[in-house]
């Protein structure tokens, strides 16, 4: 900067010399150009003092440096290529004051760092670690050239080789431009992360003072290699992305094919000392090979089904039986996301914005405090009151590839509804949630949604829960598809679209974490029972109501038209299953009533198939919650069979289940009969019938608020 500064400052001075006329014979006197050296050098000294300009605070800024990709055992002429960098400063932050200590944040595969983001400067973890006054570096760790033309998936870059270089260079960059901390620094990753996390500790030069990781992966070999994780920014094996790119970094034998890359062998020669766990860890005897020099803390939840605690604990133990310092905090919740988990425990400044606290990241920020004397420190806030008892509608982000497509993921928005009780307070007591889950007659959209005008949920409301409801299919995919928005069929999709809304609500809202209740009838039997079984969102109970549960033998054969579109109104159940499944598609009704159903494209999300043994009729999994039915004898749309086979194979294997079988009520159970009383909302007094009100007697039995109505 000082030099920038000085050649300016000459610059101008010339050209101002230049404009004034000066007589000849007194330009080439000795004296002239004396003084007007002394004047240039006292000029531009003084321009180095006052004219540095500040850099951007609490803002991204982007660098690359260049990064030798070539494996540590190649013979070819070293070959450089540009990796991207981001750091954030510090409000604290004084180019001339005291320097600031300096977070090395390595992401993990979901996320990496380009031109135009990262995934760190997005978390807001790290964005508290800079509110206190930390600066936060990244590294993409790849080159974006180098995982072109190796055909793999740039967010992973598997801790290697290098990755450590990268982090090295960055570092040298960042040192060599700002005032950082140049005593030691600290380093932090998760998941795909950890690997980063401990190679660049154990490998690089920068010097580090404390480690922190959450749900890291340790292992290349046992870990990496065997996890199947699907491609976030391209590769050509998605379904194996770990083991492809840790076969083309390390120069592997390589594979053309998925047969090929099944059966592939690990070559332990080529990895060298980057399995952090085959480095430090004597894998026979659990014995810590090489001192870890650095305190190390990690954070793993006990139900993270990615990546197993039980390396971490591993871990842990051989560096404490070695002589190092090592801590395990075992949370009881999170799966493998800790850094998101529990309820927000205050509120910190970030870009004037107020953002929420969790513990895992003031945690952490403790752990570095205790070494750089920064205080890890937050505020208590009371965030305005939301709308009670009315509509807030929001959108999420929700990926629309087949689990089995190949293709780089395709995010589109779909609409949510959340209706929040009078009781609600921001600052008070959570409340609990029920997940609606709507039929095929109705959908969530800008301007409305099925949810909130069924006084079945409008009654929960009332008594203290909120109520969240998604549409569960993109309207661009659905008019890109021309299939009807409403019948989600409790696709993968719309089991990513609830567990996104959750995720939303639960950041910006005052709701229990310990559970929740589901409910859903007719087509949105599908969803519910989908949601309960594959998503991470925890169920405690699930009501349902003329459920549909068998893709197959139900909803493939239902005749219904369509309520939003669609090509097919007189089969619209089953031609948004051939389309939503990528199916072979039909072009006219003549092919739609021969099609035949494609058992391998529907996979997991045939509650029935999945859930129970077609030819015993037994259950093959015990059902995650406790489930209750009602389903109306006269029932002619959705048979009253299926809910029968399905409860009674939950309660062989052991589960609770139960069916209310309704004399009356149609494919309307929720309606039908006389009103037992009522209930106040919003002021108005609506009339109450059994079903909602036996269904939130069911949900009091798990922990649910105990129902009341009036005469």
């Amino acid at each position: 900067m000082a030099e920038m500064v000085v050649s300016l400052s000459l610059k101008e001075y010339y050209k101002r010399y230049a404009e004034f006329k000066v007589p000849e014979l007194f330009m080439k006197s000795r004296l002239f150009l004396t003084l007007l050296f002394c004047f240039v050098v006292s000029f531009s000294i003084h321009a180095q003092g006052i004219g540095q300009v500040s850099p951007p605070l609490e803002t991204p800024i982007r660098f690359q440096v260049d990064v030798l990709t070539n494996h540590p055992q190649s013979d070819q002429s070293p070959l450089y290529e540009k990796d991207w960098g981001v750091l954030i400063l510090p409000k604290q932050y004084k180019s001339d004051g005291k320097p600031v200590p300096l977070v090395i944040a390595c992401h993990g595969g979901g996320g990496t760092v380009h031109a135009n983001g990262s995934q760190i400067e997005s978390l807001d973890m790290y964005k508290y670690l800079v509110s206190l006054g930390y600066a936060v570096m990244d590294m993409a760790g790849m080159p974006e050239t180098f995982s072109k033309r190796k055909k793999i998936d740039h967010n992973r870059s598997m801790g290697s080789f290098i990755t450590v270089r990268s982090f090295d260079e960055g570092y040298r960059w960042v040192m060599d431009r700002y005032n950082i901390d140049s005593r030691g620094c600290y380093i932090t990753g998760g998941s795909n992360g950890g690997l980063t996390v401990m190679n660049v500790a154990s490998h690089s030069s920068i010097p580090i003072v404390r480690i922190a990781a959450s749900s890291p992966s340790l292992s290349l070999r046992e870990q990496a290699w065997n996890s199947r994780s699907g491609a976030i920014s391209g590769g050509q094996f998605p379904a194996w992305q770990n083991r492809s790119n840790i076969m083309r970094i390390y120069d592997m034998e390589d594979v053309t094919n998925y047969n090929k890359i099944f059966v592939a062998e690990y070559d332990e020669a080529r990895v060298e000392d980057y399995d952090p766990f085959t480095y430090k860890v004597a894998s026979e005897n659990g014995i810590l090979k090489k001192e870890l020099p650095y305190p190390i803390k990690i954070w793993h939840p006990v139900d993270d089904n990615i990546l197993s605690i039980d390396f971490s604990r591993k871990f842990v133990d051989a560096v404490n039986n070695g002589g190092g310092e090592a801590y395990l905090i075992e949370m009881t919740g999170g799966g493998h996301s800790p850094h998101t988990y529990g309820e927000k425990i205050g509120y910190f400044s970030y870009k004037g914005e107020d953002i929420a606290l969790k513990q895992l990241a003031y945690e952490q920020a403790v752990w570095f405090g205790k070494h750089s004397n920064i205080h890890a420190v937050y505020h208590e806030l009371k965030k305005p009151q939301p709308p009670l008892e009315a509509p807030i509608r929001f959108q999420v982000n929700v990926s629309t590839n087949h689990p089995q497509s190949g293709l780089a993921p395709v995010y589109e928005k779909d609409w949510g509804v959340l209706i929040l009780p009078r009781q609600y307070r921001s600052d008070g007591k959570p409340v609990p949630l029920v997940i609606a889950c709507h039929g095929g007659g109705g959908t969530v959209h800008a301007n409305g949604s099925q949810t909130e005008n069924s006084d079945m949920y409008l009654y929960l409301v009332s008594l203290g829960y909120a109520v969240m409801d998604m549409a569960g299919m993109p309207e661009t995919f659905a008019k890109r598809l021309k299939i009807d928005q409403n019948r989600a069929m409790g696709s993968y999709i719309a089991v990513r679209s609830y567990k996104e809304g959750y995720k939303w609500v639960l950041e910006n809202y005052n709701i229990s974490q310990t559970g929740g209740y589901i409910a859903g009838g007719s087509n949105g039997g599908l969803t519910s029972t989908n949601v309960v079984s594959h998503s991470s969102i925890p169920i405690l109970a699930h009501a349902a109501s003329s459920p549909v549960l068998n893709v197959r033998d139900q909803a493939w054969s239902v005749v219904l038209g369509a309520n939003s579109g669609g090509q097919f109104p007189a089969f619209q159940n089953r031609s948004n299953l051939i389309r939503i499944y990528g199916m072979e598609d039909v072009r006219g009704y003549n092919e739609i009533f021969t099609a035949k159903y494609d058992s391998s494209k529907v996979g997991i999300y045939d509650p029935f198939v999945f859930n129970m043994s077609q030819e015993s009729g037994k259950y093959k999994k015990v059902y995650p919650c406790p489930i209750r039915i009602w389903h109306p004898l006269d029932d002619n749309i959705v048979p009253i069979s299926f809910s029968r086979q399905f409860v009674n194979a939950i309660q062989n294997a052991g589960g609770i289940a139960e069916l209310v079988e309704m004399s009356d009520g149609g494919h309307d159970s929720h309606k039908y009969g006389e009103d037992i009383g009522y209930f106040i909302y919003r002021g108005t007094k609506k009339g109450l019938k059994q079903v909602p009100y036996e269904q939130a007697l069911f949900f009091e039995r798990f922990g649910g608020i105990k129902p009341a109505y009036q005469n």
